[in-house]
């Protein structure tokens, strides 16, 4: 507790609050709030982007005599500056070179090989501040949530094979999800197991029995019966296929189709198996010879020959005589025609999969080693390390053997019994079995060497048997129950992150035994079944398309080479052709990273509103983008809120409107694994003791533990008291504390950054909490902006946290110090010396102004991570949105009706919700097919009062004070050439020289672009720039505007309090105080109650007890002398302290007072006057307070706090009495007034407010068109045409919706009707009636006109080309008849 009663948190020597958090997390360091992306960028620039290379090379010629070899990659830094790429609209990158290696060889003594360096392409670099800036632009990719790939158990699956069509599945299912390659559902329905898969193509469904697909890879039928120990559904699944050897030849199927047509029937069999010793069908060829020349010609042929004539001549007894000696005879060739069945199955598996023998990086002789070339290549199918890793999990024994008994006694490797028979699994034993099991010291596992592997395939030895783990268990909790064989997958992620046998074989028995009770169902909401998709994978996805295309190009070239120097020796062959450059097309690579980093889904422009939006920017997560979710997409069950996303995914932060749910926020401590999985840290708790252990769990960990939040109660000692509340999967309870595994780090780790900053989120319906996460990324960085007295305490490590404030590296001392840069000599030599140069007034994406200001003196020492300079929206190093203001629940006058705002002068005049804006305008000198633009100030048709801010070239001076339509830069354009008039032909006779004709094209100040010129950018082709193709130069020009707050913007609080200014009062009319206070804000009372933000009432109570607080404890410094405490509490310097102290005692000297008791009695006025003679304000002198969400202030803290500022609550409630500034009397009941910290949005009126006489219209219907950038018009609509006819208003009504609107003859006689003052014309038929004709001719109905006295019919057209031609009486009725068109 420190001398001011309260604990104090310092979070830096010149940021202190009073501390109200009820939870320390001690040895816990928080993470970089800068997000997941950048660690990933730099493993991807910093080794991933070369592994990812190399992976493409060598790339041979299909003679293999000639390779391309990638010797190296080489990483060049930026030849430019963040600075200078920002200013001149380049890129920030890399430029990537390759170093390779050509090498060609026809034999041992002719090689030929040449290395050269290629530039591949530019990569962008991130910036100090963690951006990529993309021709002159800050962007951010944002990071996407995706399924991770695994096995997943469900009751019902669907393959998509387009938008519209689907193939649903039901039954036991298990669905194998890879990162690449098909993706395969195991069916388990009527005692046999189907897989289902999408083939390649996408356009079919393929399906085929298990039995098939293990075969196809190499097992034998009695592997098969061995490893599934001939279970029933096995040997049914059996019976169905079509490649037993014994069905092959008796069943007359597709193989002795095949056989008959291709082998029998051939002709010359030596050269047809010399034919396919290069290709795909070399084993298939040689073991079917091998079967036709041992068997088929010896006795098969002769067998079946019989057999067909027995069929025919429907001799049963003959057949079945017939049948039995060909069963005989195909008993011998059993293993023979069971190679041959491999190699069958493998061959049509290959067929309806889709896949190409051109995958193979080598030559494959079988289509069962195509088949593993695929599985197990992993350039076609893979299932990555997350997917490994998520099959361990699920497939493993452990996670099936929870709470039952085992029917087995459960061996050690050494031969103890570890586990005895009878054993109930309490999740103690399940961990310990696990552990166990993971090391491999329980003898559970047993391994089966498959029969048919091929040999020439890159470590077959890895896939060459199936080593699986099984268990008896009993089907329920007791002994007396059916006992149920389960078998399960070891761990593999530590041998290889691939597909194994073993994962099919635990799949198989994991969907058999669901019915049984035995596993569970997996719920693909919860996270621990979804991974983050981070800017290296997105990358790496898009390198390798054109890595594809460019090892497709070079085999191409080294072909096309191959082929000429077949005319030719290697020697005699021009060096010309044989270069890498001619090998290599890095056009591809080049076009990729440009698309990605421009027109990717995930790349966004950088949301550069506030620091605060920043920072959200690079935390944001979608589910959206390539292969994600579609924001039309209905389902709820994705966007909704999971139990699983607890202290990993926000569930306050997410749009409002299509994409709620879908875009999401990273929690305030979430990281991500190695694997792409949400972690989130915890303290480990042992026997009810809380440690400062931190161990960090991802949702998969966490549903095997026992947790409970932050702010548990515990004693002194970190012991748990009482019972208490805890999560344990998706059930919250109450337990004892010594079963609890681990408690939260901290109270705000559940929600975002955003979400974190709003004190109180605990009082607050989660809506409006939602609103006030977003609003807080929209606040406008204030001229001079101050912290909230009310914070939470994150708002220090937000703001250095989002790269806009300067920070030191390390402990040293500040050299020097001026408004551009600030200097640093550092204690570690290593370090040295830096000069950090300072943004000054710049413009940032969102228009708002960048702008950084020093916060440290010359000779003062600083330590690592202190702040050296203030970013915008920063006070001493903290996060500053907004403003500290008084204000006032209450009505006055019917203003603040609906929400809206009554703002003080006060606060326009003191300029304190006071944004700076820079606005950027361009223009472009072309050079064209008649003539070059020119940048001038003879600009046609313009006086000299029009070009008075302009130069000598045309171009306005700095300082120039320019409104709308105000010309920026002058410029001309050639006008194409026309028939010349005798005048210049004269003139061009007398001076020899064409008269140019051209036209004015002059940058011009747009709607609502007023302010001051700061800034002249010119760039041009003569002074060395590169520019655009055909651009001459470019002239850049910046206007800043400086915009007070006014009626019409908006502004809101954390809470989601918001609401538009409607009146701006004088500060003597608003309500006051007692003391004389006048009120900042009036808000409407009506707008708590409804929407249930209470967080906002008791923000106005705590900030008012500090501010009145802060008064108090600086007359108790005054008087005992206590500078130190006042330097700490105020954030104030020795020289400031010093200096107020003065002007305090001077003041009391005044007011001749001696003691403590007396200054007692002096009011808020006598607190403002002391400031002003100090030059302070108010928000220089708060007491600033943290309370933390989840446990900060309560109840009993408010109400000292309050007392302690001589506010008694149980008076008055923390309401006061106000006195109306218009007729000085007292309102009847006392009113909620204290502080609260309110933003302004960038929803500015001035961005907004436009207005339009003439404009664009509409090409169909001649309406005008909508919207401000389209010079649009007000939208009369349905109810306000209702209005209008309630009221009766005709002639208003008819105005609106015809020469207004589409009556495009009247519309154009309107003008000269007003100036030449003649009567207005009749309006006529609209554009829109005769639209609506056109289209009810379209649906075959004929629209007839009756007029006249002899009531004739003509159609609709003939009446119109009759009312525009004034053809027709004006005062003709005519009514409409619908008569169906004769077709």
């Amino acid at each position: 507790m420190s001398r001011v009663g309260y604990p104090i948190n310092s979070f830096s020597p010149i940021v202190n609050r009073l501390d109200f958090s009820k939870v320390k997390s001690p040895n816990f360091v928080p993470p970089d709030l800068k997000g997941v992306q950048l660690g990933a960028y730099a493993k991807f620039v910093n080794g991933g982007l070369e592994s990812l290379l190399k992976s493409f090379f060598p790339i041979y010629s299909h003679s293999k005599s000639t390779a391309l070899h990638l010797e190296e990659v080489v990483l060049v830094p930026p030849e430019i500056s963040e600075h200078e790429a920002l200013e001149k609209g380049k890129s920030y990158q890399y430029a990537v070179r390759l170093v390779m290696k050509l090498v060609s060889q026809y034999s041992k003594d002719n090689e030929k090989s040449k290395t050269d360096n290629v530039f591949l392409g530019n990569l962008p670099a991130l910036t100090a501040r963690s951006n990529y800036i993309i021709n002159g632009i800050e962007k951010f990719i944002i990071s996407q949530i995706v399924r991770a790939p695994g096995a997943y158990m469900l009751s019902k699956s669907q393959i998509k094979l387009s938008s519209s069509k689907k193939r649903v599945q039901e039954g036991f299912i298990c669905e194998l999800l890879p990162l690449r390659g098909i993706l395969m559902l195991f069916n388990y329905q009527k005692d046999r197991i189907k897989v289902t898969a999408k083939n390649n193509v996408g356009t079919d469904v393929i399906q085929f029995p298990l039995t098939t697909l293990l075969k196809a890879l190499g097992f034998s039928e009695k592997n098969i019966l061995d490893i599934f120990e001939s279970a029933g559904h096995i040997v049914n699944t059996l019976s169905d296929e079509d490649y037993r050897p014994k069905d092959m030849i008796l069943s007359e199927g597709s193989f002795m189709k095949w056989f008959e047509n291709t082998v029998v029937n051939q002709k010359d069999h030596e050269k047809w198996l010399e034919d396919s010793k290069e290709s795909v069908f070399k084993t298939l060829n040689s073991l079917s010879y091998q079967y036709y020349d041992k068997h088929w010609r010896g006795s098969h042929e002769n067998i079946i020959g019989k057999l067909r004539m027995a069929a025919a001549a429907n001799s049963t007894e003959d057949y079945e005589i017939t049948k039995a000696s060909l069963e005989k005879e195909i008993g011998k060739s059993h293993d023979l025609l069971e190679a041959i069945s491999v190699e069958w199955a493998a061959y049509h598996l290959v067929q309806d999969i889709g896949i190409s023998p051109d995958i193979s990086p080598y030559k494959v002789s079988s289509f069962q080693e195509l088949l593993w070339v695929y599985f197990f290549g992993k350039n076609y199918y893979d299932v990555g390390k997350s997917g490994r890793y998520k099959l361990d999990h699920k497939l493993s024994l452990s996670q099936r053997i929870f709470q039952k008994v085992l029917a087995q006694d459960v061996l050690s490797t050494d031969g103890e019994v570890v586990f005895p028979k009878g054993t109930y699994m309490t999740r103690e034993k399940v961990f310990l079995f696990d552990d166990l099991s993971r090391q491999g010291k329980l003898k559970i596992r047993n391994s089966i060497d498959i029969d048919y592997v091929p040999k020439t395939f890159p470590n077959y030895e890895l896939h060459s048997k199936v080593e699986v783990e099984s268990i008896l268990i009993h089907q329920t909790q007791t002994t007396d129950s059916p006992v149920l064989r389960i078998v399960g997958t070891p761990r593999k992620i530590s041998v290889d992150n691939n597909l194994f046998f073993s994962d099919f074989v635990a799949i198989v028995s994991y969907i058999t035994n669901l019915g049984n009770q035995v596993g569970k169902y997996d719920d693909i909401d919860h996270l621990g079944n979804k991974r983050l998709k981070l800017v290296d994978q997105l990358l790496s996805a898009r390198i390798q398309v054109a890595m594809a295309r460019i090892v497709k190009f070079s085999t191409e070239r080294m072909n096309s080479m191959e082929a000429r120097i077949n005319y030719a020796t290697l020697r005699d062959s021009s060096d010309q052709d044989f270069t890498v450059k001619i090998m290599v097309n890095t056009r591809f690579f080049q076009s990729v990273i440009k698309e990605f980093f421009n027109s990717h889904q995930l790349t966004q422009f950088l949301d550069q509103q506030n620091p605060l939006s920043e920072l959200t920017n690079k935390r944001k997560i979608s589910a959206m983008g390539p292969g994600g979710i579609k924001r039309e997409d209905p389902n709820l069950n994705i966007r909704d809120v999971h139990y699983s996303h607890y202290g990993k995914i926000c569930p306050i932060e997410t749009p409002e409107g299509m994409n709620i749910g879908l875009i999401m926020a990273l929690a305030f401590f979430a990281q991500i694994d190695e694997y792409g999985f949400f972690v989130t840290p915890y303290y480990k708790v042992k026997d009810g003791k809380v440690t400062d252990q931190v161990e960090w769990l991802s949702a998969l960990k966490e549903e095997d533990f026992i947790l409970s939040e932050a702010h548990v109660p515990r004693d002194e000692d970190g012991n748990l008291q009482g019972n208490i509340t805890v999560r344990y999967k998706d059930s919250v309870e109450s337990m004892d504390p010594k079963l609890v595994d681990y408690v939260d780090v901290a109270c705000n780790q559940l929600v975002s950054i955003s979400a974190s900053l709003i004190p109180f989120l605990e009082h607050n319906d989660a809506n409006r909490a939602l609103m006030g996460s977003n609003m807080q990324r929209q606040a406008v960085p204030l001229l001079k902006p101050y912290s909230p007295v009310v914070g939470t305490g994150v708002e220090y490590k937000i703001a250095s946290d989002s790269g806009l404030s300067v920070l030191s590296k390390g402990d040293g001392q500040v050299t020097s110090v001026d408004g551009n840069s600030v200097s640093v000599k550092y204690d570690d030599p290593a370090l040295g010396s830096e000069e950090v140069s300072l943004y000054k007034f710049e413009r940032s994406n969102q228009n708002t102004c960048k702008n950084q200001y020093p916060l440290v003196k010359p000779g003062q020492r600083v330590k690592v991570k202190d702040v050296l300079a203030n970013g915008p929206a920063m006070q001493n190093g903290e996060l500053a949105l907004g403003q500290n203001v008084l204000v006032a629940f209450t009505t006055w006058f019917g203003y603040n009706y609906e929400d809206a705002i009554i703002l003080s002068s006060r606060l326009i005049e003191e300029d304190v919700y006071t944004s700076v804006h820079i606005q950027e305008h361009t223009i472009e000198c072309m050079r064209t097919k008649i003539g070059d633009d020119e940048i001038t100030r003879q600009i046609p048709n313009t006086n000299d009062h029009e070009k008075r801010y302009l130069d000598e070239d045309g171009i306005i001076m700095v300082g120039a004070e320019v409104k709308e339509g105000d010309i920026l830069v002058g410029k001309v354009s050639p006008l194409a050439n026309t028939e010349q008039t005798s005048e210049e032909k004269l003139l061009q006779a007398i001076f020899s020289e064409k008269v140019k004709s051209v036209k004015d094209s002059s940058l011009r100040v747009p709607t609502g672009g007023a302010g001051v010129v700061t800034r002249i950018m010119r760039l041009s082709i003569y002074k060395g720039d590169k520019l655009d193709d055909d651009v001459i130069e470019v002239v850049k020009v910046f206007i800043t505007q400086k915009r007070k707050i006014q009626v019409g913007d908006k502004m809101a609080g954390r809470h989601g309090n918001k609401g538009i200014v409607s009146k701006i009062a004088l500060r003597e009319d608003m309500p006051y105080l007692e003391d004389g206070t006048p009120v900042d804000i009036v808000l409407n009372p009506l707008g708590v109650p409804s929407r249930m933000n209470i967080g906002q009432v008791l923000e106005t109570h705590l900030g008012y007890a500090a501010r009145r607080l802060s008064f108090k404890k600086l007359l108790e410094f005054k008087f005992n002398k206590d500078k130190e405490s006042a330097r700490s509490l105020f954030g104030l310097d020795e020289n400031a302290v010093d200096k107020l102290f003065g002007v305090v005692e001077d003041y009391l000297s005044e007011k001749k007072i001696s003691s403590y008791e007396e200054a007692k009695a002096l009011k808020n006025i006598d607190f403002s006057i002391v400031l002003s003679k100090a030059g302070l304000k108010e928000d220089d002198l708060n007491i600033k307070v943290s309370t933390p969400i989840f446990c900060g202030v309560n109840n009993e803290d408010l109400v000292k706090i309050m007392q302690d500022a001589d506010i008694d609550p149980s008076l008055s409630n923390g309401k006061f009495t106000l006195i109306d500034g218009k007729t000085g009397e007292k309102f009847p009941k006392p009113i909620t007034c204290g502080i609260i910290y309110m933003l302004k949005l960038d929803h500015m009126v001035d961005d907004k407010i436009y207005a339009r006489s003439v404009g664009p219209y509409s090409k169909i219907t001649q309406q005008p068109l909508g919207g401000k950038c389209q010079n649009g018009g007000q939208r009369f609509g349905e109810m306000e045409v209702w209005a209008l006819e309630a009221y009766g208003a005709a002639y208003n009504l008819r105005e609106l919706l015809t020469i207004k609107s589409d009556d495009i003859q009247s519309r154009s006689f309107i003008f000269s009707s007003i100036i030449k003052r003649q009567p207005l014309p009749t309006p006529n038929i609209p554009e829109s009636f005769k639209l609506l004709v056109k289209k009810l001719e379209g649906a075959c109905l004929k629209i007839n006109v009756q007029y006249g006295d002899e009531n004739k019919f003509i159609s609709c057209s003939e009446f119109i080309e009759k009312q525009l031609s004034r053809e027709v009486d004006k005062e003709s009725l005519f009514t409409s008849s619908s008569n169906l068109k004769d077709r």
